[in-house]
C-alpha cells in the first residue's frame, strides 16, 4: 500500500509581504515513507514557476497565490499560501513631470519679458 508524501511549506509563509525587487525563497519540506522519488511543481496564480524543492525568484507587484504540488508518482499532495509583492519606489528618483515643464516655461517667459539673453 502506497503512503502519500508528507509536505510543509517552509517559505514563503502565508500572508508574507515582499518588495518587487526582492528575491523570494521558495522551500517545501517533503518526505515519503515509502522512499519513492518525489517531484515538485510550484505555481503562481496557476502559472508554473519552479520544479525543485527549493529555489529563489522575484515576482511582479501584486497578490500571488502560491501553490506547491509534491508527487511520489502515485499520489500528489499540495499546499497553498497567499503572499503580496509591493511595488518598489526609489526615494529621490522621480521622473520630471508637468512641474518641470512649467518651471522651464516660466524661466523662458521671464527671460523673454526682461529682454535678456541666457549666457
Amino acid at each position: 500500500m502506497n503512503r502519500k508524501p508528507v509536505i510543509g511549506i517552509g517559505s514563503p509563509l502565508e500572508g508574507a509581504v515582499f518588495k518587487s525587487n526582492e528575491a523570494i525563497n521558495f522551500q517545501v519540506n517533503a518526505s515519503d515513507l515509502d522512499n519513492d522519488k518525489l517531484t515538485f511543481k510550484w505555481s503562481d496564480n496557476g502559472a508554473v514557476i519552479g520544479e525543485m524543492a527549493t529555489f529563489t525568484k522575484t515576482l511582479s507587484a501584486g497578490a500571488h497565490k502560491i501553490r506547491v504540488e509534491v508527487s511520489d508518482g502515485k499520489v500528489t499532495e499540495s499546499l497553498e499560501v497567499s503572499i503580496t509583492v509591493k511595488k518598489t519606489t526609489t526615494p529621490g528618483k522621480t521622473t520630471p513631470g508637468f512641474e518641470g515643464i512649467l518651471l522651464i516655461a516660466g524661466i523662458f517667459a521671464a527671460v523673454a519679458l526682461t529682454g535678456r539673453k541666457l549666457k
